[in-house]
C-alpha cells in the first residue's frame, strides 16, 4: 500500500520542479517524462483502488464518477492555470501550485491504505463501514 503514495508523491514533486528547471530543456524533458510515469503508474493505482470504497451494490456507479473526474480535472486545470497567469503567479509558482494536489492525493492514498490494513487486521474486510 506504500507504492501508491509514493508515486503520487514523486510526480507531485517532479511536476513541480518543472518550473524551476527552466530554461534547462534536458531537465525539462526528464521531469516531464518521470511526472508522466509516476502519475501514469498512480493513476492506474487509484483506478484499482476505487472498486474498495464503494459497497457491491453501489460499486459500478462509484468506479464511474471515480474515473469521470479525469477529464473534469483536466478541463478544470486549464482555467486554473489561465487565472494564475491572470494574477501573473512566476512559472516556478504555477507549476508548484498544480502539482500540490498530487501531495493531497499521497496523503489520502497513505489514509486510505492504513485504513484497510487496519480493517483487514480485524477482519472485517476491507474498507467496511460497520464498526
Amino acid at each position: 500500500m506504500a507504492v501508491l503514495p509514493a508515486t503520487l508523491i514523486g510526480g507531485a514533486l517532479a511536476y513541480g520542479s518543472i518550473g524551476y528547471a527552466a530554461p534547462n530543456i534536458g531537465m525539462i524533458t526528464l521531469l516531464q517524462a518521470l511526472f508522466g510515469l509516476l502519475l501514469g503508474c498512480a493513476s492506474s493505482g487509484l483506478i484499482a483502488l476505487a472498486p474498495l470504497l464503494y459497497p457491491t451494490a453501489v460499486r459500478s456507479t462509484g468506479v464511474g464518477w471515480a474515473m469521470g473526474m479525469g477529464p473534469f480535472g483536466s478541463f478544470v486545470g486549464l482555467l486554473v492555470v489561465g487565472a494564475l497567469v491572470a494574477h501573473a503567479l512566476p512559472v516556478s509558482g504555477i507549476f508548484a501550485t498544480i502539482g500540490a494536489p498530487g501531495i493531497i492525493a499521497a496523503v489520502t492514498a497513505a489514509l486510505v491504505g492504513l485504513r484497510y490494513v487496519h480493517d483487514a487486521a480485524g477482519h472485517r474486510g476491507a474498507l467496511s463501514t460497520s464498526h
